[in-house]
């Protein structure tokens, strides 16, 4: 994420002043964060010391006019490592989380230690809408695609 700006000198006539003025504006990656309101859940109930895992991908954000948004779902995960949803034209799936059951009754949150950026974690955790300054303002959807299988824990 960064920002750069492009500058001309111009000089002043009348006071013989030479000021700077952007010429064109250029701004990086905005990260925005899914309202709080979000619920995930898994209850499981295979037994003690089976695994499973949660994934998910996404489609491209399109609106009706068809031009698609200059932006992606990416997903931070408690190391900082970022994944996106999307690459390009197709989605890719990205493990959210990979869990050992640990009573024969469960349920997992998800969602439970998700947070938005801040200044001590300017990443933040969990699902981001990353869009590029240069994204055109439009009504856009996607579709977020969750994928949960009976796996083993090398995954």
């Amino acid at each position: 994420m960064g920002e750069s700006i492009e500058d001309r000198k111009e000089a002043n006539s009348e006071d013989h002043n030479t000021y700077v003025k952007p010429s064109r504006y250029q701004f990086g990656i905005v990260r925005l964060a899914p309202d709080s309101n979000w619920s995930i859940k898994v209850r499981d109930q295979y037994g003690k010391g089976q695994h499973w895992a949660l994934q998910a991908s996404a489609t491209p954000f399109s609106p009706k006019s068809g031009r698609r948004l200059r932006g992606h779902l990416t997903y931070v995960d408690a190391t900082g490592s970022e994944r996106p949803l999307t690459a390009q034209s197709a989605s890719v799936a990205v493990t959210l989380v990979n869990h050992q059951i640990t009573s024969d009754d469960e349920v997992v949150d998800i969602v439970a230690d998700w947070q938005a950026p801040t200044k001590q974690h300017h990443r933040g955790r969990g699902l981001f809408l990353d869009v590029y300054g240069d994204a055109v303002q439009d009504d856009y959807a996607g579709e977020i695609q969750w994928l949960l299988t009976d796996a083993p824990s090398t995954i």
